[in-house]
């Protein structure tokens, strides 16, 4: 499951009831959550924050900039932690 996490997010009731769902499902052995920082936001005081935030270093994508493709630059990282999570899960890790 991936939470795109923005200041929205954290304020909405249903997304972080919908947050603690896939989290318990996760510690079920029924999902995998992956938090994804879209925005600048205080994730890290979530429950979520124990998990492995995407992009590298739990940076925002918001901050990357436009210049040079850095933009689209983060979102390859996050395709690639995807790609590397997917494989874990396929490997039974």
């Amino acid at each position: 499951m991936l939470l795109l996490l923005s200041p929205d997010f954290i304020a909405s009731d249903y997304c972080c009831k919908e947050m603690e769902i896939a989290l318990q499902r996760e510690a079920a052995g029924q999902a995998r959550v992956v938090p994804i920082i879209g925005r600048p936001c205080d994730w890290r005081r979530l429950k979520v924050q124990a998990n492995q935030a995407l992009p590298k270093d739990g940076k925002p994508v918001a901050d990357a900039g436009h210049e040079q493709g850095h933009r689209d630059a983060t979102w390859v990282q996050v395709e690639d932690g995807m790609r590397r999570v997917l494989k874990a899960m396929r490997s039974g890790r």
